[in-house]
This record gives structure tokens, C-alpha cells and sequence, in this order.
């Protein structure tokens, strides 16, 4: 009986740092069926103030890293990194490339169309740069960038409607060619609350409301001085919890110092399940966003969730039944939060709403069969779609 040949598929990410897309990254790479296919996970190395997910967590898949595959952009190490994408990609001859991040699918789709190989392209869209991170020139830049490359991609996924949507407004790809692929994640059991309190060295006194992320300008830290005052000043009993690091963690930590506020901040927490068991509320102070895991992640342990009206939040979290969904108001958000820690039956029934609506759209197992979906209906294809040769 001659066996089915596999298809292999190579995953290419700018870096796999501690994070939403890291962490469906493996959850895809970890489930995948390796009866059917033949994968390798391509990435490159994180900042310093940034944990690498892969080396703090035992997986069995195939990794290779390239070291100029980082986030930022540096014209010689960048062609020197496309350089060995293209040998990569001759000796594993790929089938399907699927890229995820701004920096990854633009490397990895131009190595796939200088290659002048019948590849099937895909790229996820696990958020987009088109606001609050650089300016006018640059942003229009990028769009153009993302506009010639989604010509030439099979699909292109997002991981909520919302992201689609913008992404379709400045002309990036056309409907036909998009998915919507929920995010999908686990935890682990949730430790008792007094357990945790002692590790990480908590007051078990206090009440304590968490926020998760890179401490970075787009996620809005100077929103979170903001509510702490308040917190300061209407709930001494609450503290908040800052799980996670980035450039200006210094910086905040300093204004919440001077002010004596109600802040503590533990750096990059990689059991989560330790920050939510201490937890009554999650919150999400950003700018911006694709569709944050944190907030998937708290609603499957119970928790109710707070936050701004920014990417696919609003199909995260259901406004009024799991919680609140508040425009860019620092005056809304702290009324949000006042009325969950006032009324306690009122967050946990919440919480219970989330928890069952998480487990239902959200699991890892949905995730990797949407994944494996897509690759079977690629190459039940003749062949990818036309494209130039460069």
C-alpha cells in the first residue's frame, strides 16, 4: 500500500515572544497532524526586554531559527535574512508557506515570489499597523506594501471581523480571499488563590485587578496611571497587577512611585493561571489590537473583563454579559470597573457567562481543525493563483 505523501508546510513568524500570536502559533504547530503533514516552524529571535515562548515551554515540532528574522528592520541583515529564507525554502520545498506578523510576511512572501515555485501563500493578520504606530508617510507605505503582497497570497486570514474589515477599508486584499479564524488557547488548572498570593508575594488584604501585555505606548500605560489615581482615591483595598515588560515599564513604574499608587509590577508572568487565580477583573487599556488572548484567557478562567472598544474586543467579550466594552474614556472605564468590584454577584455570574462562551469558540482543538481546513482546500487546488514572476 504506497502512502499518502504528506504536505508540508512551512510557518514563518518574526519572533515567537511571549505573547497572543506565540502562543496560537504553538498551539497550531502542537496539534497539527503530523500523519498528513510535514511542518517546520521558522522564527527569529526576540528583543531583550522579551521572553521567547518557545525556549520557556517543552514542544516536540520542528523549529528553525534565523537571527535577522527579529522585529527590527535593518537593510543588510534583512537581505541576508532573505537570503537564507530562500535556502530554507529550496531544501524543505514547501507546499504551502503561511506567514503571521508585518516584518515575517513581507520576507516571506518575496523569497516565495522570486522562487519562481508553484507555493500556495498564506498570511494571518493577527492585528494591523494602520494606526498608532507610525506616522502618515510610513503607514501609507506599509499599505501599499500589504496591498501588492495580499494580491499575491491564496489567503488571507484574520482573527476577528473587525481587523478584516479595516484591513478591506485601505484596499488590502479583496473579501473573497479572507478567513476569520478565531484565536483558540488552553489553560492550565487554576492554583488556589492563597497559594498564589504567597509566591508572588501578595498582600492576601487586597482586592486586585489585572492588566497583561508589553508595556508599550499603543497599549496605553499612561490610561492605567489614570485609573490607578482613581483606584487610589475610591478603592484602597485595590490594587492592580502589571504582568508583562517592554521599553517604558522604567518609565511608569517611576510615575506610579512618585504617586504612591496602588501598582504592582511583576514582569513577564509565564504561568498566567498564577495572575488570574488572585484576579476579579481583567482589563485592556489599547489603542489598538488584534484579538488579545488575554482577554480569551481571562474569560476562561471566569474572570469579568474591561476594555477599550478597539479591534475585535467587542467579538471577544460580549458588552453587558461578560463584561464591558468601553470607548477610549478613562472616566467610562473607571466607571466600568467601579461597578464590578462594587457588585460581586453581578461580576461573577459575568464571569460565568465568559467562561462557558470561551470554552465554546475558543478552544485550541477548533483552531488547529480551521487551520488544517484551509490546507486541505489549498491543495485540492490545481495550483496557486497566477502571479508575476519578480
Amino acid at each position: 500500500m504506497v502512502q499518502e505523501q504528506k504536505i508540508r508546510v512551512l510557518r514563518l513568524i518574526s519572533r515567537m515572544n511571549v505573547g497572543g500570536p506565540a502562543i496560537q502559533i504553538a498551539g497550531i504547530e502542537n496539534g497539527i497532524n503530523g500523519l498528513r503533514f510535514d511542518h517546520i516552524l521558522v522564527t527569529g529571535e526576540c528583543d531583550e526586554s522579551e521572553i521567547d515562548y518557545l525556549s520557556s515551554h517543552n514542544f516536540n515540532f520542528k523549529v528553525e531559527k534565523i537571527s535577522g528574522l527579529g522585529k527590527r528592520i535593518k537593510i543588510v541583515d534583512d537581505f541576508r535574512t532573505f537570503l537564507k529564507l530562500r535556502q530554507l525554502i529550496r531544501k524543505f520545498n514547501p507546499d504551502i508557506v503561511h506567514t503571521h506578523t508585518a516584518k515575517a510576511g513581507t520576507l516571506g512572501r518575496l523569497v516565495c515570489l522570486f522562487s519562481n515555485r508553484n507555493i500556495f501563500l498564506v498570511h494571518t493578520f493577527h492585528g494591523h499597523l494602520l494606526s498608532g504606530y507610525f506616522g502618515k508617510f510610513t503607514t501609507w507605505m506599509i499599505i501599499l506594501v500589504e496591498r501588492f503582497l495580499a494580491k499575491r497570497s491564496d489567503v488571507l486570514i484574520s482573527v476577528g471581523k473587525k481587523t478584516r474589515d479595516e484591513l478591506l477599508d485601505v484596499g488590502i486584499g479583496d473579501l473573497s480571499k479572507y478567513r476569520i479564524i478565531n484565536p483558540g488557547c488552553e489553560l492550565s488548572k487554576i492554583p488556589r488563590r492563597d497559594e498564589v498570593v504567597h509566591s508572588l508575594g501578595l498582600n492576601p488584604r487586597f482586592r486586585y485587578v489585572s492588566w497583561l501585555g508589553r508595556i508599550v505606548k499603543i497599549k496605553r500605560p499612561d490610561r492605567l496611571i489614570e485609573i490607578a489615581h482613581w483606584l487610589k482615591d475610591n478603592y484602597p483595598d485595590v490594587r492592580i497587577l502589571v504582568a508583562g515588560d517592554g521599553p517604558l515599564r522604567k518609565e511608569v513604574e517611576k510615575k506610579a512611585s512618585q504617586s504612591n499608587l496602588p501598582i504592582q509590577f511583576l514582569g513577564w508572568v509565564l504561568n498566567i493561571e498564577s495572575v488570574l487565580a488572585v484576579s476579579e477583573i481583567m482589563i485592556l487599556t489599547s489603542d489598538n489590537e488584534g484579538t488579545p488572548l488575554s482577554l480569551i484567557q481571562a474569560q476562561l478562567a471566569g474572570l469579568p473583563v474591561v476594555a477599550t472598544d478597539v479591534g475585535s474586543t467587542s467579538e471577544i467579550v460580549a458588552n453587558d454579559e461578560t463584561g464591558f466594552i468601553v470607548p477610549m474614556s478613562v472616566e467610562l472605564f473607571n466607571k466600568a470597573i467601579g461597578t464590578l468590584l462594587q457588585d460581586e454577584e453581578k461580576a461573577r455570574l459575568m464571569g460565568q457567562r465568559a467562561r462557558i462562551r470561551a470554552l465554546e469558540l475558543y478552544s485550541v482543538e477548533r483552531l488547529v481543525r480551521d487551520h488544517e481546513k484551509i490546507y486541505l482546500e489549498l491543495m485540492s487546488s490545481v495550483q496557486p493563483i497566477s502571479r508575476p514572476k519578480l
